[in-house]
């Protein structure tokens, strides 16, 4: 059933409104303000304990994964290199620093290689050479603590190296054992290892395959061979000697063909086996093909590594960096509980693109020419040689699997377990080990998922069921002042059997650890939009808890709505500037400029005011003014000192009851349009020599410039006071004019203040 919070109807699921019941006075006071948390790149900055995040940006339910009890078996294990099992079900584990061969069966544990004929401490002791050395000064005291452990630290490491293993076509365990002495050893029927292949060129045996016919194909080192035994370990032969110092994946199609991923120089091979050719089907920008898999469609994909170029491990994967919008025609969508099933669905109503925070999603493939060069990758080398990127990470990769068009690939060194859907291009962090720091072997367990770690070591069962219960607690949703939050509405898919409940929190600190924020509301189920009951505050917080009565099914979250709205606060005009105009005809206008903020967003009006500063009152010149400029033609006016007063309104968002005002005055506005007088003035004549002496002074501004000329217009002449500045409002000039012409003699003289307000005067000097 649908349920959309303004009208009714029968549907299939429940609509969750966007809308935040306001009461009637808030409702146009201010405007509400939502965040959309909807893609891997966002969810990914908070935390998970029991889900997962989908590279679409869904939550779901995280698949059960159980640790393995082995007893001390991986005690002095650094590395599960492989893993394997057999048609009757039992588990074979393949580790370093010591070579050791685990086989796990009906719950029980054993080691079935080194023999223990050959104890570890006294291999220890050989090669350390302390009881063969007639000189050593050495005597292990057992009873010296500092001895003991000393001796733990020896006896363990023996150099045997077990870094695959294999199930040939009678059911018997393959086992390559690299170290000081290589080679492949097969158990029978009895669990007895006999050894079926050595050679003086091979020091590792890094893979092993089969053929259909169950040929045997060892990828070896260091003289990067591969090579071909019969279904009985005999006959030998090298298929192919490659220029490369380690052979390190291998894999083999419908036809035979073996492929094979080398080390150094990344070079994926496609071998014939019998005529010893090969070709190079690609060239990796990093260094290391780690893993080799094929699809039923031809479709090889591989793991290609440069450890050298991978710098701290960090969540900014593939997945969180986003992926190619929509989605492949033939794809299915949606994760692995997306069956039809009886289910609810909650959904979010339509929201402005513009009011989500959320990153815009990035294309994550490569073309072909132009391959990523840093990181790790697996690549997709179609049946013609087109290569394709189709998941990235600074990451090691290890190990992959595939299944119904799904791969499983193992990482390092968060120890993430990711699964790359093929058709729909999704991407998933499926698992994270708590403490492991590398997920280097993977195998299938018919339907689970058999996981080997490193650093420690550990072995893990993920099973194909979900979870009974998970909680994502989000990260902080800046409101930017405090606010009040909203009705949280998510979109979601409620399976049968399956609940999501909400919490949250708020404060007013960036730290969500700190005292001061509130504690968590109670949980309610989500079943519509859902009021979020914390105070006021400008950082909300969200807590999500999934749960499942179904281990088959689980609720999936693919967007999540935070609204909020802060209330109405003041405009503030930050600054009023004022300058008079440079324009010659407009001397009288003074300029004004004004900045205004408003926290809300919210539109703005201004409104200028005046006043002389010998009165109180402000005289309107302006309202409604949209623009934070005006002109002001103050030949209106009486020459004086005045004030401006801007005033910034937010009616244009409120209402009448919620409009808020905010002013600031200028600075003293001198307003002078009158130009400087003659105070005084004396003209005095000796011989051809005429003496004129002035005070000009004026009102406001200070004196601006003096000029003058003798029987013209345009022959102008600039002085200056005669105490050399001009810095008063009166000053005093004396004008000397030589050389005069015998009669009458007009000197004009032209003055200005500050302003530029100008004069002109003239006097008469008459030479005899």
């Amino acid at each position: 059933m649908k349920v959309n919070l303004f009208t009714t109807k029968t549907t299939t699921a429940i609509l969750v409104s966007a809308a935040i019941l306001m009461t009637t006075a808030l409702c146009s006071a201010v405007t509400s303000k939502t965040t959309t948390h909807s893609t891997a790149t966002v969810l990914l900055k908070g935390e998970t304990e029991g889900t997962i995040i989908g590279s679409r940006g869904t939550i779901t339910l995280a698949a059960q994964a159980k640790d393995i009890d082995l007893g001390d078996l991986l005690k002095n294990v650094w590395i599960v290199n492989d893993i394997e099992k057999d048609s009757k079900g039992n588990i074979y584990i393949a580790t370093s620093p010591n070579g050791e061969i685990i086989k796990y069966a009906d719950g029980k544990a054993q080691k079935i290689y080194p023999l223990e004929t050959e104890k570890p401490e006294e291999k220890a002791t050989e090669n350390n050479g302390t009881d063969n050395d007639p000189n050593s000064q050495t005597t292990a005291d057992p009873n010296d603590p500092n001895e003991t452990e000393e001796k733990e630290k020896l006896e363990p490491f023996l150099n045997l190296h077990v870094f695959a293993i294999a199930i040939d076509n009678k059911g018997r365990l393959l086992a390559g054992i690299s170290g000081d002495k290589c080679e492949l050893i097969r158990f029978d029927k009895k669990g007895n290892p006999e050894t079926i292949f050595t050679s003086k060129d091979v020091e590792y045996i890094l893979d092993i395959i089969l053929d259909k016919s169950g040929n045997i194909f060892l990828g070896t080192g260091p003289n990067g061979q591969v090579y071909r035994l019969g279904p009985n370990g005999k006959k030998p032969r090298i298929v192919y000697d490659s220029a490369d110092n380690n052979i390190i994946s291998l894999a083999i199609d419908k036809q035979n063909f073996v492929y094979a991923g080398s080390d150094k120089r990344g070079l994926v091979y496609k071998i014939h086996p019998f005529d010893q050719t090969a070709t190079v089907l690609f060239d990796s920008p990093q260094n290391e093909i780690t893993d080799l898999l094929l699809d039923d469609d031809g479709n090889l994909y591989a793991t290609a590594t440069s450890a050298k170029s991978i710098g701290s491990q960090t969540r900014s994967t593939g997945i969180s960096k986003g992926t190619s919008p929509g989605r492949p025609e033939n794809g299915k969508a949606g994760s692995k509980s997306s069956k039809k099933t009886s289910s609810k669905k909650l959904k979010v109503a339509n929201i402005s693109k513009s009011n989500s925070n959320a990153p815009k999603d990035k294309p994550q493939q490569a073309p072909r020419g132009s391959m990523p060069k840093s990181g790790s990758h697996i690549y997709k080398i179609d049946p013609r040689g087109f290569v394709t990127s189709v998941f990235n990470d600074n990451s090691v990769f290890f190990s992959m699997l595939m299944k119904d068009g799904n791969i499983t690939l193992g990482t390092g060194n968060k120890a993430e377990l990711v699964t790359i859907d093929t058709n729909t291009e999704q991407k998933t962090i499926a698992y994270q080990h708590e403490t492991a720091s590398q997920i280097t072997a993977l195998a299938y367990d018919g339907s689970d998922i058999l996981i080997g770690t490193s650093n420690p070591a550990k072995f893990v069962t993920l099973t194909d069921k979900f979870e009974p219960e998970g909680t994502f607690i989000s990260s902080l949703v800046d409101a930017g002042q405090p606010a009040r939050w909203g009705k949280l509405q998510i979109e979601a898919e409620l399976p049968k059997n399956t609940a999501i409940t909400l919490a949250a929190r708020s404060g007013n600190v960036k730290d969500p650890n700190d005292p001061t924020f509130s504690e968590w509301t109670k949980d309610v189920p989500v079943t519509e939009a859902n009021q979020l009951q914390c105070p006021i505050g400008r950082y909300c917080q969200y807590r999500l808890t999934l749960t499942s009565k179904d281990s088959k099914n689980t609720p999936q979250i693919d967007q999540v709505v935070i609204p909020h709205v802060v209330d109405n606060l003041p405009p503030k005009v930050k600054s009023v500037r004022t300058s008079r105009s440079k324009d010659p005809k407009r001397p009288e206008v003074v300029q004004v400029s004004f900045l205004a903020l408003d926290d809300n967003k919210d539109k703005l009006t201004y409104k200028v005011e005046f006043r002389n500063t010998k009165n109180t009152r402000w005289i309107l010149l302006k309202e409604k003014l949209t623009t934070a400029k005006y002109d002001w033609k103050t030949n209106t006016v009486e020459d004086g000192t005045y004030e401006l007063r801007i005033t910034a309104d937010d009616s244009r968002s409120n209402t009448t009851a919620t409009t808020l005002t905010g002013s600031r005055i200028s600075d003293l506005v001198t307003v002078d349009n009158t130009p400087p007088t003659v105070e005084s003035h004396k003209v005095s004549v000796k011989g051809k020599t005429a003496t004129l002496k002035l005070t000009i002074k004026d009102e406001l501004s200070v004196i601006g410039n003096l000029s003058y000329t003798v029987n013209s217009n345009d022959d102008w002449t600039s002085t200056i006071p005669d105490d050399l500045i001009y810095d008063t409002t009166t000053e005093e000039f004396t004008i000397t004019i030589e050389d005069l012409e015998p009669g009458e003699n007009v000197i004009a003289v032209r003055f200005s203040d500050d302003v530029k307000n100008t004069k002109h005067r003239s006097f008469e000097a008459k030479v005899k």
